[in-house]
């Protein structure tokens, strides 16, 4: 393993519980009707670099903030073990790819379903990089909500809407 636990905990204490911390804090700021939250994260954080059972697990519609954590831990422990299996195919910090997989990917998906109306708040994640350097200003500002309330909670990219079933194929360079 070329990961190592001190700079994988790194990441995720910048890139999960940093986001986590700073979104409690500042979540209750946020004006209702209206109000948008758009997280930014990276075309690295996806659900390639973790195992096929904790995929699943990140992809459930009932993931809970409590089962997000546990997987997080469990992540770490499997770090520091040398039980985590690299994948093959990832490209660029591996990291901060899973920190920003749990923060600023999955994370936002639990809060939109804290807030179910998107007319009241909007809650999305997106990439800047290859996926538009604009997507977050238009997600926050300029889209109109009938443009966008469908991807509530959902990973942007070149203000287009993604699957999460594509997250598994890694970065596309490509865009």
């Amino acid at each position: 393993n070329n990961l190592s636990f001190e700079e994988a905990h790194k990441s995720f204490e910048i890139n999960y519980r940093g986001t986590v911390r700073v979104h409690e804090a500042l979540f209750p700021l946020v004006k209702r009707p209206g109000g948008r939250v758009i997280f930014v994260s990276s075309a690295v954080g996806k659900t390639y670099l973790v195992p096929s059972d904790v995929e699943t697990q990140l992809l459930s519609d009932n993931l809970a903030e409590d089962d997000l954590v546990r997987i997080v831990q469990r992540l770490e422990d499997d770090i520091q073990s040398g039980r985590y299996q690299e994948p093959t195919n990832h490209i660029g910090g591996l990291a901060y790819g899973l920190g920003k997989l749990a923060g600023t990917t999955i994370y936002p998906r639990i809060v939109a379903r804290r807030h179910p109306s998107p007319q009241e708040i909007f809650v999305a994640s997106c990439c800047p990089a290859f996926g538009g350097p604009d997507t977050p200003v238009w997600l926050a500002t300029t889209a109109s909500i009938e443009q966008i309330q469908h991807g509530h909670g959902g990973f942007w990219e070149q203000r287009t809407l993604t699957n999460p079933q594509d997250w598994s194929a890694g970065m596309n360079l490509s865009s």
